[in-house]
């Protein structure tokens, strides 16, 4: 028989162990309430365009919202088998080629891992539609051209940054040196066009290059030429 005290003793030993199994045994529970959940740590601003190209007089649209990232995890980003690049909020940077005008299907799979390590898939897609570009050349003081002077013209791609425009002349050279009115103020317009020779149409032809090096030539936008009217 043991005495009392290490009775006590030991009861007050057993207690001890209730307890710490009792705070193990919450705790597990209570790490699995969200133990699927994914965490985050990063937030980032995130804007979508309804669409990158906005004609003159139309509305510019875009989604403005909060995306919350685990920076400490790359999500896997796939598009018809192909893994594409991702930045470092983890956004994957898809570019293809539009070689062919049309509306385009597009869509792919993003997979990442939760906490407890199980990869969960989120398939996508997504689609757009491929234009001809086309060219606008407008002569910005008369109908026609004059030969002997410098015309005024404003060329333009829409979609295009007018630094990758490029403009060569046909019976005529060209010139980026600014032409002014009676009252001293600029014709709109980057180019001026002096014919060569009366009779012949100028054409004009302009090229763009791309991104990635690229040229694309339009075809060409045909004025008439005239001699300067006697004063």
């Amino acid at each position: 028989t043991l005495p009392l005290v290490a009775v006590q003793t030991v009861l007050s030993k057993m207690q001890v162990d209730v307890r710490n199994a009792e705070t193990e045994v919450l705790n597990h529970l209570f790490s699995q309430i969200d133990a699927g959940e994914f965490r985050v740590n990063k937030i980032v601003p995130t804007v979508v365009p309804v669409t990158n190209y906005v004609t003159q007089g139309g509305d510019y649209e875009a989604r403005v919202f909060i995306s919350a990232i685990d920076s400490t995890q790359t999500p896997v980003v796939t598009v018809n088998g192909t893994t594409l690049p991702v930045d470092d909020a983890g956004r994957g940077i898809y570019r293809v080629r539009a070689s062919t005008v049309g509306p385009k299907s597009w869509g792919g799979v993003i997979s990442v891992k939760n906490p407890s390590g199980t990869t969960i898939d989120y398939p996508f897609s997504s689609s757009y539609n491929v234009g001809v570009p086309n060219v606008v050349v407008s002569p910005t003081a008369m109908n026609v051209m004059y030969k002997g002077i410098l015309n005024p013209i404003d060329v333009s791609v829409p979609g295009v940054d007018p630094s990758k425009i490029k403009i060569k002349v046909v019976n005529g050279t060209v010139t980026t040196q600014k032409v002014k009115n009676s009252k001293g103020e600029n014709f709109r317009g980057n180019w001026a066009v002096n014919p060569t020779t009366v009779g012949n149409n100028v054409q004009v032809v302009v090229s763009v290059t791309d991104d990635v090096g690229k040229t694309n030539t339009f075809a060409p936008i045909e004025f008439r030429v005239k001699a300067v009217p006697a004063p």
